[in-house]
């Protein structure tokens, strides 16, 4: 069925970014000199962020300590509502900086202020690490928005791969724990299945389109270990009862080993009547958020969360 991938000319361009910064580069021995590469062209990729009110630094407190955290506001908007963003990097990669085009753009489209969050890594802080530090940092927001100068509204949450994967997690943590849950939530092509077997993954899994088959088994490795369980609803929220859950919005890169797991999601999300939206990136790839100033469809897939954000703001 998808023999005739056709990719985005532009997004192929912003491949070619990628390799060409990449080749800048030795090669990396190990996962931190990764971590440190990827660092070092992430301002790359944030030039021609759509320009935000400000810019505010904060630590955040968690179960692990502080985690840093960055604010930005929107243009005209006086108490505006808050939105908490979660990046990704398959759990044990990625930062805010690598997220500032995708965190400035929703900011700007959705009237939100947008609160990216930091949090450990695997696989040196392994399942359920990361994911309780997501938890915290949505409370603090949740318990100081009016401080911070945001509108009373809930908070949504969203993000990107695993950062998706995170952001819907959350919810289900704050579910078993008693908590509110997000006003809304607004996922980019999630890992959300702890099968690699899918269609998709067999498709693009080797490597050509960027994220591969055998990247995302290191993660899960990474994450939950070897011998760990893949398929614990809070790892694989596929498999989690999703009843009662929040409006969602979902958008895939179609050109992804990640592919089956959205629209899995999205009939998962049929199935338990959440309200949902699904926006399929036709001819992208993995990662297009952050690639907005090189692939004008996924800045405008990103405009589309923006706006699925203000029209339920105004509800």
């Amino acid at each position: 069925m998808d023999d005739d991938v056709v990719l985005d000319t532009t997004m192929a361009a912003a491949l070619a970014r990628s390799a060409e910064l990449n080749s800048r580069f030795p090669e990396p021995g190990n996962l931190e000199e990764e971590r440190q590469r990827d660092q070092a062209f992430a301002p790359a990729w944030a030039a021609g962020a759509p320009e935000v009110a400000s810019v505010e630094p904060y630590s955040v407190p968690t179960e692990s300590g502080y985690q840093s955290a960055l604010l930005v506001r929107p243009p005209g908007v006086i108490r505006p509502p808050l939105m908490m963003l979660i990046h990704g990097g398959g759990w044990n990669k990625g930062s805010i900086a690598q997220t500032i085009w995708h965190q400035n753009a929703l900011c700007v489209a959705s009237g939100h202020a947008v609160l990216s969050v930091s949090y450990r890594l695997a696989p040196e802080h392994p399942f359920p690490g990361g994911l309780h530090d997501v938890e915290a940092a949505y409370e603090w927001g949740l318990s100081n928005r009016e401080r911070l100068g945001m509108s009373s509204a809930i908070p949504a949450i969203g993000g990107a791969s695993a950062g998706a994967n995170l952001a819907i997690t959350t919810s289900l943590l704050r579910r078993q724990l008693g908590r509110s849950l997000p006003s809304s939530l607004v996922l980019f092509y999630g890992v959300f299945g702890g099968d690699i077997d899918t269609t998709s993954y067999h498709a693009f899994g080797d490597g050509r389109f960027g994220l591969s088959r055998a990247r995302m088994a290191n993660s899960f490795d990474a994450y939950v270990g070897v011998q760990g369980d893949r398929n614990n609803p809070l790892v694989a929220p596929l498999n989690a009862d999703l009843a009662g859950l929040p409006p969602v919005w979902l958008a895939s890169a179609e050109i992804d080993v990640l592919r089956d797991d959205t629209l899995q999601m999205a009939e998962r999300l049929k199935m338990a009547r959440v309200a949902h939206m699904l926006v399929r990136g036709h001819g992208l790839v993995h990662g297009y958020c952050s690639r907005g100033n090189m692939v004008p469809l996924a800045a405008k897939i990103v405009r589309d969360a923006g706006d699925y954000l203000a029209a339920l703001a105004k509800e």
